[in-house]
């Protein structure tokens, strides 16, 4: 299965443009001053699933996570380099009253940075399964509730939901992923000289 997706994020592109365009030929390839944001990648990955591939509205979602996150580089020039993503993603959703569904998949994807105008990200979902549930009684009073209380403020900086795991609190959709912490282990990316390959092992359809 295949979805593909466009996202607004010039402005990632013509800043970074912009400091190579200041860097003096010898600076080129200090890369220092890029850096990577892989819990806004897999927040990405999860919410996409969600509501791009799945078709979820926000009171469905109840909970994403993604586990075994990899990312590597593809092609690079200077700073800017292609990225692949490798995430295991899993939603856990509404089915109508008293039932809930898990979807689990591998999800495959990568973000054009190189020779591009704008931004461009491409996602490839393998290995689709998805489970449908009576909940339990812990489920059901823990849903009923939440469904008791007042609708979240609608804020403009991103939807709000109850959380049926966290005492039914407002909680913006983005923070009901569970993601790796894994910024450490890709200090330095866009170094030229760092050539963070794709794993072994991992079979992945982006080259």
């Amino acid at each position: 299965m295949k979805f593909s997706g466009k996202e607004a994020s010039k402005s990632l592109l013509v800043t970074a443009l912009l400091a190579l365009s200041l860097a003096a030929p010898a600076q080129t390839n200090d890369c220092s001053f890029m850096g990577r944001a892989t819990t806004t990648d897999q927040k990405s990955m999860a919410y996409d699933i969600a509501f791009k591939y799945l078709g979820l509205q926000g009171s469905q979602v109840i909970r994403m996570q993604t586990s075994d996150y990899v990312s590597w580089k593809s092609m690079q020039v200077q700073c800017l380099a292609n990225i692949i993503h490798y995430a295991r993603v899993s939603v856990e959703s509404r089915d109508g009253q008293g039932r809930r569904c898990l979807t689990e998949l591998d999800l495959h994807t990568k973000d054009y940075f190189v020779a591009q105008l704008e931004y461009n990200r491409e996602y490839k979902a393998r290995n689709v399964e998805t489970t449908c549930f009576k909940e339990d009684a812990e489920q059901s009073q823990q849903r009923l509730q939440c469904d008791q209380m007042p609708k979240c403020p609608t804020k403009r900086d991103g939807l709000q939901v109850r959380d049926l795991y966290n005492n039914c609190e407002c909680s913006y959709v983005l923070d009901l992923v569970d993601y790796e912490e894994v910024s450490e282990d890709y200090e330095d990316f866009y170094n030229p000289n760092r050539p963070f390959k794709k794993p072994e092992g991992l079979q992945s359809p982006f080259n």
